[in-house]
């Protein structure tokens, strides 16, 4: 228009954007409705409301039953998606100075994709505005992959559009800066990825992925003090803490948590509760295996304080705060937190792993009601409780041989023990040798092999109390020879295997059965 040079800058952008954001757009303007009569707004508020919990259940409350239910509720899906997708551009609550690491991160990355759009519409001076502006900020807080984005637009307009040669070098330099910063973000965060893939496979570290983790330990040492972006330090310290934690050292696990926990205090552009959780979060198990039990509580608040109830996170610290009111035989502290756990809204809406993690406790916490170790239970899940229905709902954890399964077998001996169902106990005898034998033969399951082998002596002394003392004898000296947690992960040894055999001798009489 030719009336612009009548304005400043700041008054041409606005102009400039309102060639683009019309009248006409903003009348079909696609977002939600919370209040809205159509269906999409429906199944909103049907979903934000919890009360329906299945497919099934969402389909027939918006749709009349017939062979068009399914294709239209699908495509009420797509539309709700578009809508929120829509909305959550629009909704992004973070000011023009944002209050932390989190809404500058997301007002950075919302005017990245802004900056590139008005590109694509030819809006160029507008463009150009917004990324200086969003660039500042970026190196505020050392996004990298936003300050690279943003001085590549950035140095091309001033090379091939201004000639700015003090401005192009300028942002040329960034771009030489930065990219060297991205190249060893990506570098770390492959160190990252191999090590969460490793460790997704199986809730056992095996020993044989020990000198990677030496090689890693060693590789980010030379590095973590030489670049201070964020996601660099973040996914840095988390390498070297699964690596101590691989291979077993946990004072060293302690110290880099630390020493990441100050990092993300202190430094004003990293300061982050994400962090700060994630580094209070792994403290935790090395902790409990130096039987530090008091820290590793306070680790477990501390992190739970900077997590929302009911977040896939918090549900793992929970997990933790279970562990550590176990093996401190705290029990009635565990079904405190059990039940305060699995009564959240959400819970059954969290990933089937973890629900069936919980089930196991669940198990156990029933097991510790039968030995009266829990008192003033009211749940329903425990007081119903029935082995064979809590083996049909764990599909996930019997095909982990060397992880969770562990805890399984265990368990249903124990039950079967305390129920004196000593022909039960026989029959599962070859199958308990068969699995010591296939499962058991690595040192990161010595505690397990020797417990089970321990179970296995109950047959052999006819269930007889001072028969089984004498011939565990050896065996229960092993299993105290090595530390608890010392060579498998705290899941899988979920009640200290000294108190459970405490709790098989008190199963059993001086009598031949």
């Amino acid at each position: 228009m030719s009336y612009t040079n009548n304005f400043d800058s700041k008054t041409s952008n606005l102009l400039q954007l309102t060639e683009i954001v019309t009248p006409k757009k903003l009348s079909k303007l696609d977002i939600l409705d919370p209040n809205g009569t159509t269906k999409a707004n429906q199944l909103y508020r049907l979903l934000t409301e919890g009360k329906i919990t299945t497919e099934e259940g969402l389909m027939d409350a918006l749709f009349d039953k017939g062979p068009h239910q399914r294709g239209n509720f699908n495509r009420m899906k797509r539309q709700l998606e578009e809508k929120l997708v829509n909305t959550l551009f629009l909704s992004d609550n973070s000011s023009n100075k944002p209050a932390n690491i989190q809404e500058a991160h997301d007002k950075c990355f919302k005017n990245l994709a802004v900056v590139k759009l008005l590109l694509s519409k030819h809006a160029r001076n507008s463009a150009i505005i917004i990324a200086e502006r969003t660039f500042q900020l970026a190196e505020k807080y050392k996004f990298t992959f936003a300050l690279l984005s943003l001085a590549k637009h950035l140095r091309t307009h001033y090379a091939s559009m201004i000639g700015n040669s003090a401005k192009f070098s300028y942002y040329d330099k960034k771009i030489k800066h930065y990219k060297e910063v991205f190249v060893a973000e990506l570098e770390v965060e492959g160190y990252y990825s191999d090590l969460v893939r490793h460790l997704s496979t199986s809730n056992i570290q095996t020993t044989n992925y020990h000198n990677k983790a030496s090689y890693y330990i060693h590789a980010m040492k030379k590095i973590i003090d030489d670049y201070s972006s964020y996601r660099f330090k973040l996914y840095g310290y988390n390498v070297i803490s699964i690596c101590y934690e691989i291979i077993k050292d946990s004072n060293k696990n302690i110290a880099i948590c630390n020493e990441a926990i100050s990092f993300f205090k202190n430094k004003k552009h990293a300061k982050s509760n994400l962090a700060l959780r994630i580094f209070y979060f792994r403290k935790i198990p090395s902790l409990m295996m130096l039987k530090r039990f008091q820290e590793a509580e306070q680790n477990a608040k501390n992190s739970l304080e900077l997590d929302k109830i009911g977040h896939h996170n918090w549900y793992r610290t929970q997990k933790l705060r279970l562990h550590i009111a176990l093996h401190t035989l705290n029990y009635q502290k565990t079904y405190d937190i059990y039940l305060e756990t699995i009564q959240q809204p959400n819970f059954h809406l969290q990933y089937p792993n973890i629900q069936e993690s919980w089930k196991i406790s669940e198990a156990y916490i029933y097991y510790l009601f039968l030995r009266k170790k829990v008192k003033n239970v009211s749940n329903k899940e425990i007081l119903n409780f029935r082995i064979n229905r809590f083996l049909n709902e764990i599909p996930t954890f019997s095909k982990d041989k060397q992880g969770l399964n562990i805890s399984i077998l265990i368990l249903h001996t124990l039950l079967l023990l305390h129920q004196k169902q000593y022909d039960k106990i026989i029959d599962r005898t070859e199958a308990l040798r068969t699995y010591t034998h296939r499962y058991l033969r690595q040192d990161e399951t010595f505690r397990s092999n020797c417990f089970i082998k321990m179970l296995m002596q109950l047959p052999k002394a006819n269930f007889h109390r001072a028969a089984v003392e004498r011939k565990t004898k050896e065996l229960r000296e092993k299993l105290s020879s090595v530390g608890i947690i010392q060579n498998q992960s705290a899941e899988v040894e979920i009640v200290p295997y000294e108190m459970l055999w405490e709790f098989v001798l008190e199963s059993l009489d001086n009598k031949i059965h």
